[in-house]
């Protein structure tokens, strides 16, 4: 793996060489999920007993081996746990997938693809360290449909398994016992029958690494030597790849290639292999010449050799395609795509026959029709093989263009002031004493997790909670209450008394539940005056209006309330609807009613709720969000380094849009 290779680096096993110049200055450690993970791990699992080491190679004895090596969570995103907020790279994925992979994996399990949302209980909710509800986890398909960042690598190993791994399963991993030492490059061979994929890893999360040159992989089989690529390479830092060798492709072979492969498209119509450049590493193909014709390719430069064709200079992109002519008549082509172009594709299947399409939106195959999604009015949606329909194309692929009218969706966000929507009323006295009083009764197996009063009043009075005096503290021009856990009861009666006749006061009760419900008491025309005998209280109106005082939050306060309103009706056609919330401060509630559907940890990225879920529960019922603040701008809390934390102690909404979901269709006949 490098310009020079000293005889006591050729590590002889089972048949296969193995060539490695351990030198100095190769490779460190990468890392997974947010745990370190390298290829030198093989030995970290349960079955040690079945690895054998020998000449400075571990692997798994296949002959011994009677089940296969999968896993059952390989992390693809994370959730935000309360003390730690990471926001998951796209590239995280697909190192731990091509790592696995070296590993010698054959069942992939995935912890998550797809986001949920925790079902609420009727005692509490699932709250841990992350949210009570959003379970998004950063997934490649998120919480309310939209794609993760990691769903661009994901899926192109999804797609790589599927095509490729009846070869890869059978494949032993030889992986050197130098990964033990971070200082070299990580890396690990899977092979067979002289055929076999050579991994590879320079990538470290949240590390820099350095660019190791003149890098070169020589690979010693039993009949032969491979050397890869034809001059030595440089592998960046964050660099990680797999590359096959011997692979059969028809009835012609690939000797090497220093492309990653993705899929292929092998049916009666077509015989595609799809490839892509990556990590500025120029593309290059040797073909055996064994059963090959001739090799042409318009983006690049094909030398015919005694042994084979080498195919290098080539220009990845739509129409960078290599042709191969077998003897038997039969032309394979082997596209190679950027890394930027492997990154929308998707292969989907109709009628028995696949199609390639490249695009940034979403893509499925429904009732024989492409169905593309986005957020985006406009998309555009490459196509192979060719459709007849197709009015213009772009090298190989058929191009679809498609521009809908913007789909509007007005909202408007009203912010709450303390006891927003609680009425200032007046006393009945005529004893020049005032009593006002409210009964309260809630029916719940949850138990109360928050209690608060918010109250005010034209003259000094006292509270009692089921005849329980009620310690209050000033906060501007209102009073706060904390209700000590147990008071609160499912039968409460609250009772204020002055020794000011015509007392005029305000109040909200607020209750959080465990189960995430809010319950709220407003102060208005069935609270009782009882001073002088029972009767309702005079309603004066709500604070502001008139000469009635009106109050405001505090940044000590900590919270802000807003509500939601939808400024026309959501389409109930099943089309997703998704309201982004771009807040500050430390986490946010959102209630229809009395019921939490939706929660986040600030982590610098937007809030996703799909609100055409719940279109049935909004008629009537507004949206409430509950933000909270950190007490400091430095909580010790783990925050991503590009977030900006200068306004998290203030709870604060800054933005709010729904965007609509739009779909574009292609017909297959």
């Amino acid at each position: 793996m490098a310009s020079d290779y000293p005889k006591k680096d050729v590590i002889p096993y089972a048949g296969y060489y193995i060539e490695t110049p351990w030198s100095k200055g190769y490779d460190e450690l990468p890392v997974g999920n947010f745990e370190f993970f390298s290829y030198n791990r093989l030995s970290d699992n349960i079955g040690t007993d079945l690895i054998t080491i020998e000449g400075g190679v571990q692997s798994l004895n296949s002959k011994e081996v009677e089940s296969p090596y999968f896993t059952c969570e390989v992390g693809l995103g994370t959730p935000s746990f309360y003390h730690r907020r990471p926001v998951v790279p796209e590239e995280m994925a697909g190192e731990n997938i091509n790592l696995r992979l070296g590993c010698g994996v054959n069942l992939m399990g995935y912890y998550m693809y797809s986001g949920g949302s925790h079902k609420i209980g009727k005692l509490t909710t699932l709250e841990s360290s992350t949210s009570r509800v959003s379970y998004d986890f950063q997934a490649p398909l998120k919480e309310f449909g939209t794609l993760g960042a990691v769903m661009n690598e994901t899926k192109k190993y999804n797609y790589f398994m599927n095509d490729f791994g009846s070869d890869l399963a059978p494949m032993v991993a030889y992986l050197p016992t130098s990964n033990n030492n971070t200082d070299n490059l990580q890396w690990a061979v899977r092979s067979k029958d002289e055929q076999g994929f050579l991994f590879c890893s320079n990538y470290l999360y949240k590390k820099r690494r350095k660019a190791y040159k003149d890098v070169q992989f020589h690979i010693k089989l039993k009949n032969e030597v491979l050397q890869l690529p034809r001059k030595p390479v440089t592998i960046q830092d964050g660099a990680y790849f797999l590359w096959p060798f011997n692979m059969a492709m028809g009835e012609i072979q690939l000797k090497y290639a220093t492309t990653q492969p993705i899929c292929k498209l092998n049916d009666k119509k077509t015989n595609l292999w799809v490839f892509f450049e990556d990590d500025a590493i120029p593309a290059e193909y040797y073909f055996n010449k064994a059963l090959v014709k001739k090799v042409t390719c318009a983006n690049g430069m094909v030398k015919e050799e005694k042994h084979g064709y080498f195919v290098s200079q080539l220009k990845p992109g739509n129409n960078c395609v290599i042709e191969v002519e077998q003897t038997n008549g039969t032309v394979l082509k082997v596209l190679t795509l950027t890394e930027a172009q492997s990154d929308a594709i998707w292969k989907l299947k109709a009628k028995n026959q696949d199609y390639l399409i490249l695009s940034e939106s979403g893509v499925f195959m429904e009732n024989e029709t492409i169905t593309a999604f986005s957020e985006s009015n406009e998309t555009q949606l490459l196509v192979f093989p060719n459709l007849q329909k197709a009015t213009n194309k772009d090298g190989i692929f058929s191009e679809f263009k498609f521009k809908k009218t913007v789909n509007e969706h007005p909202v408007a966000l009203v912010k709450y002031r303390p006891m927003e929507h609680a009425h200032w009323v007046q006393a009945k006295s005529t004893s020049g004493k005032s009593v006002i009083r409210k009964s309260m009764e809630h029916a719940s197996m949850s138990k109360v997790k928050l209690a608060t009063i918010r109250c005010a009043g034209s003259a000094g009075f006292n509270l009692f909670l089921n005849g329980v005096p009620l310690e209050r503290v000033q906060n501007g021009n209102y009073f706060n209450v904390l209700l000590p856990k147990g008071q609160w009861q499912s039968h409460n009666t609250l009772q204020i008394e002055s020794e000011t006749s015509n007392l005029q006061f305000i109040a909200e009760v607020e209750i959080l539940l465990e189960n995430g419900s809010r319950l709220t008491w407003q102060t208005d025309n069935t609270w009782e005056s009882a001073a002088d005998n029972i009767q309702s209280v005079a309603v004066l109106g709500k604070q502001g209006t008139g000469n009635l005082p009106q109050f405001a939050w505090k940044k000590e306060d900590r919270m802000a309330y807003y509500e939601v309103k939808l400024l026309q009706p959501l389409k109930e056609d099943g089309t997703a609807q998704r309201l982004y919330i771009s807040f500050v401060g430390d986490r946010a509630d959102a209630f229809l009613g009395e019921t939490l559907f939706s929660d986040y940890l600030f982590d610098g990225a937007p809030w996703v709720i799909g609100l055409d879920r719940f279109v049935d529960v909004l008629q009537g019922n507004p949206i409430v969000l509950r933000v909270e603040a950190f007490n400091t701008n430095k909580p010790e809390i783990y925050f991503e380094k590009i977030v900006d934390t200068s306004e998290i102690d203030t709870a604060q909404i800054k933005n709010i849009v729904i965007k609509p979901e739009y779909r574009f269709y292609v017909n297959l006949d």
